[in-house]
């Protein structure tokens, strides 16, 4: 690293404690390199697939986004071409999930769509349709169905999830209880409350057998709780759930980790609704600080709590540069950043 500095080939990047590499330099090293281009792009394809942090570990969403452009840089190289193929296939199954997840973490659903129908044609070739290594990869794409609305889709695919993974490990095992806690997220989502309030306690009680009180799959739980609580009506009881989730997501998580700023939009949302605007406003601006931090300013997290802030503003027009610059130019691909009153459930990845 010490040579490549030293001609200036890469550049030290002190804010993110990485180094980057000029375009032109990037191009010049493909041209150099020509025949190989392709074992080499999918070498570094599997180096990011295989990086791709778990929610567990401290500031994943950081690294994450040191990841995201080379990602990006990796599939659009490869295109339509079959390099993707030259993957083996117990290897190409868990890079293209760990991509799709990363995409859906960033708030690029069309990316994470393609990398886990990649990841699930994969493995129904290699070993047919109810292979258990498939489950998850479900589990996830039901997640980004139930992120885009495309309720009926979701449904299915977590409905096929579950039966899959019942019968593999069993209706206790946390990786069922997941796709539990998520088909609950749905219900919420689609008016079911009855049959969300049946999956969420569900849920609940099988994380808290298998992992204790203050589990964060367990706190999850809690705060889509509030969230049904919230569409019941039943405010009270709602804060106190978000409040429970709250603290201890600060705890387990601390305090910059976007989990927090999920509950802390919610507590938002509720306050709004009960018609305490100044609370509601100072929530917004923190869990707008908090997203803008953590997932970037063009996050549809970000967006939707730019849209409660200026939704709460007497004067729209002119607080929307104060607010978020070029907020009004944007043209985000989900449907609920513009939705105002809309909550957020946390889904489990298992």
């Amino acid at each position: 690293m010490r040579s490549l500095l030293a001609y200036s080939l890469i550049e030290a990047q002190q804010d993110t404690e990485s180094y980057s590499i000029h375009p032109v330099v990037h191009d010049w090293c493909a041209e150099t390199i020509g025949d190989r281009n392709g074992d080499l792009i999918t070498i570094a394809l599997t180096i990011v697939g295989e990086a791709v942090p778990d929610h567990s570990e401290a500031a994943y969403w950081v690294f994450q986004q040191r990841l995201l452009p080379h990602v990006d840089r990796c599939i659009r190289r490869i295109g339509d071409s079959d390099l993707h193929n030259r993957l083996g296939d117990v290897r190409a199954c868990s890079i293209f999930h760990n991509l799709g997840i990363l995409y859906h973490d960033q708030g690029k659903s069309a990316e994470a769509e393609k990398m886990y129908q990649w990841a699930l044609d994969r493995i129904e070739k290699a070993w047919g349709p109810n292979d258990p290594s498939l489950l998850e990869t479900l589990n996830s794409l039901g997640n980004l169905y139930n992120r885009q609305d495309k309720y009926t889709e979701a449904e299915e695919i977590f409905q096929r999830a579950l039966d899959g993974k019942i019968k593999a490990w069993g209706p206790n095992h946390p990786s069922s209880l997941d796709t539990v806690n998520n088909l609950g997220t749905l219900y919420i989502k689609q008016g079911n409350l009855t049959e969300a309030e049946k999956m969420l306690q569900r849920a609940l009680d099988g994380y808290t057998k298998a992992w204790g009180p203050n589990h964060p799959s367990l706190l999850d739980t809690i705060h889509n709780l509030g969230a049904l609580y919230y569409e019941q009506g039943n405010f009270t009881v709602a804060e106190k759930a978000y409040q429970r989730a709250l603290d201890g997501f600060m705890t387990a998580l601390g305090p910059n980790h976007p989990s927090i700023f999920d509950i802390v939009y919610n507590l938002g949302v509720l306050y709004k609704k009960q018609g305490k605007l100044t609370e509601a406003k100072e929530i917004f601006q923190r869990a707008l600080d908090g997203f803008t931090k953590a997932l970037g300013p063009n996050h549809p997290s970000t967006l939707r709590a730019v849209n409660n802030l200026q939704s709460l503003t007497a004067t729209r027009s002119e607080q929307i540069e104060e607010i978020h610059p070029r907020a009004h130019d944007r043209n985000d691909d989900e449907s609920e950043t513009n939705q105002t009153s809309t909550i957020i459930t946390l889904d489990r990845q298992g």
